[in-house]
């Protein structure tokens, strides 16, 4: 047995039409409902992907460990560059009707991020996903982990606008900087969220006060002024405008964790970096030691020739040097990303979003207010006088 639901995808500030990075295809990819399926042991949650690109339309339906899958896949497979989050696994109480909608709307928001980037949109993982076979864990078990040489070859066919970038010093310093204030700027807006859910509470508390208290000014009205028609309605009920502030938060700390997220990666390639230097050093070393007639014990008990020897070491030494060419330009290329389009596009999209926001809160706050003046406006010109 099913239980099935839907609802309309609030989105005030990205729309599910968009433009593929550096394309003018226009791409439609919305997470449209979900349902509740039986599982072996227990329910769990199934999200309906529908959508249309150049290839025609698309259907399927996802669990959200498949979803992990997927962003597994893009870490693995774009190290150093944006990759959208997911929001967070919840075990206790996973099938609440009030979560699940959450996370739809939230996973609905991962894949608008993951369609306005092309090379994310595009690759093998995404496809599958949207179009692959119906237990995408088991259909994706082939997708192997690229080496330093082959990240490189594709990162300078994907990202050609940063061929000739040049890192220095500034840049870190920048980009490390800019990390704090996105540290202080979570904290601030984690805070800003909690405020919002209590906003939330308190105005459906407020709004149902204020329905009663005006029904029974409406029926006291009744009884003292008898001979008048009571045609006030009651206040109709409001949007939550509290609701629109706690949908950005919620967005807005998954956008800034996943900047944060792509800084930290590139951070631990240069970790990698110093990791891979180490270990040519070694193999040069151990190279220039058999060179000078200076044989390990494992040297002198192989059976191998010399020549075969030299030519093993001389590999190492090889595979290593170019390992370390391909990962300084990984870093290279996915730096340059973040410094003149990724860190610029965030402050430039986040200022766009929350002015949106900002402008629908106020909207639906100064329209809240006006049905209250005019609903006791009408209320007051029932119960005074009528002057001949």
């Amino acid at each position: 047995m099913e239980e099935e639901f839907s609802s309309t995808t609030e989105t005030l500030y990205l729309s599910s039409k968009e433009p593929l990075e550096k394309s003018e295809e226009i791409v439609t990819v919305t997470v449209d409902s979900y349902k509740l399926e039986e599982g072996r042991m227990k329910k769990h949650a199934v999200y309906k992907i529908f959508g249309q690109d150049s290839s025609g339309t698309f259907e399927c339906n996802r669990r959200y460990k498949e979803f992990q899958m997927l962003r597994s896949y893009f870490a693995m497979m774009w190290p150093g560059c944006y990759i959208p989050k997911l929001p967070k696994k919840k075990v206790v109480g996973n099938l609440d009707t009030d979560l699940i909608h959450k996370r739809k709307k939230l996973l609905d928001y991962f894949v608008g991020r993951v369609v306005s980037y092309g090379f994310l949109y595009k690759s093998e993982p995404f496809q599958l996903f949207i179009r692959g076979p119906a237990d995408y864990i088991k259909g994706t078990v082939n997708l192997k982990s690229p080496s330093f040489v082959e990240l490189q070859e594709k990162y300078k066919e994907t990202f050609p606008e940063v061929g000739d970038f040049e890192m220095n010093q500034k840049f870190d310093d920048d980009m490390t900087n800019f990390y704090n204030t996105l540290e202080d700027c979570l904290r601030r807006v984690k805070s800003f969220k909690k405020s919002c859910k209590k906003s939330v509470l308190s105005f459906y508390r407020y709004e149902d006060s204020l329905t009663r208290l005006s029904g029974g000014v409406n029926q006291i009205t009744h009884y003292f002024f008898p001979t008048r028609e009571n045609t006030v309605d009651f206040i109709k009920k409001a949007t939550n405008a509290y609701k629109i502030l706690l949908d950005w938060a919620r967005r807005e700390l998954l956008e800034i964790e996943s900047l944060m997220d792509t800084i930290e990666k590139k951070l631990y390639l240069e970790q990698i970096l110093v990791k891979c230097q180490t270990r040519l050093g070694v193999y040069q070393k151990g190279l220039e030691n058999f060179q000078s007639g200076k044989k390990s014990l494992m040297q002198r008990l192989s059976k191998k020739t010399d020549e075969q020897k030299l030519k093993h070491l001389e590999g190492h030494v090889a595979d290593s040097e170019k390992e370390l060419v391909a990962l300084q330009e990984v870093i290279r290329i996915a730096t340059g990303r973040l410094i003149h389009y990724q860190i610029p596009r965030f402050k430039e999209k986040e200022a766009e979003k929350l002015e949106c926001t900002i402008r629908s809160y106020s909207g639906l706050i100064v329209e809240e207010f006006n049905d209250f003046i005019t609903h006791f406006t009408s209320l007051q010109e029932t119960i005074t006088p009528t002057v001949i």
